[in-house]
Order: C-alpha cells, then sequence, then structure tokens
C-alpha cells in the first residue's frame, strides 16, 4: 500500500455495485484553500473599499 488515505463512495444498483475511492484531502490542500480564501477576501475589500471612495467622491463634487 501507498499509505494514501482515500475516501470510499459505495453505490448498488439492479446488482451492480461502484465503488469509488479517491485521495481524501490532506490538510496541506486545507490549508492551501485558507489562504487563497484569505488573499481574494482582502483584494475584495480593497475593491470595494477603492469603488465606495470614488462613489464618495463623484457624490461630493456634484454639489
Amino acid at each position: 500500500m501507498s499509505g494514501i488515505a482515500y475516501q470510499q463512495i459505495t453505490e448498488e444498483k439492479n446488482g451492480i455495485k461502484v465503488v469509488l475511492e479517491f485521495p481524501a484531502q490532506s490538510e496541506q490542500t486545507d490549508i492551501l484553500r485558507q489562504e487563497i480564501k484569505s488573499i481574494l477576501l482582502c483584494a475584495l475589500r480593497e475593491q470595494l473599499q477603492k469603488s465606495h471612495n470614488a462613489g464618495r467622491e463623484l457624490h461630493l463634487s456634484d454639489d
């Protein structure tokens, strides 16, 4: 065995059994997803702040 943990889904229908096995998500994958999520949230906040400030500047110049 290779020592890789697998998740398994078993489905049986009409006498046919299908077993799907795929590698379980590693801790590194979870950490990577959290880092990507953090980066994207930061970029979104920056864009929203820029949009908010730009709209405020336009509104103030209309006075």
